[in-house]
């Protein structure tokens, strides 16, 4: 499996996040870290992006975390508490 990591800004989740997946090692889940201030997305020509299995955005607290599928479902799911209604 691979996935690719959004990020903007490596905050404490982040670094948990890829600790784990440097702890599965090489045999386990392959995974690359991606800038997403210089990540370029073509929808008619998605390119590298089919290298994944999922890639991972985690949002903040209003926009929950999202993870799309390589065959382009995505699994929304919200965040729990601190965020506003």
């Amino acid at each position: 499996m691979k996935i690719g990591v959004l990020y903007s800004r490596v905050r404490v989740e982040e670094k948990w996040l890829f600790e784990a997946l440097d702890k599965r090692g090489p045999d386990g889940v392959s995974y690359d870290r991606i800038d997403d201030r210089e990540a370029k997305f073509n929808l008619d020509a998605p390119g590298e992006w089919l290298n994944y299995d999922v890639v991972l955005e985690r949002g903040g607290a209003q926009t929950g975390d999202r993870l799309v599928g390589a065959d382009g479902v995505e699994d929304q799911r919200p965040r729990g508490g601190g965020g506003r209604p």
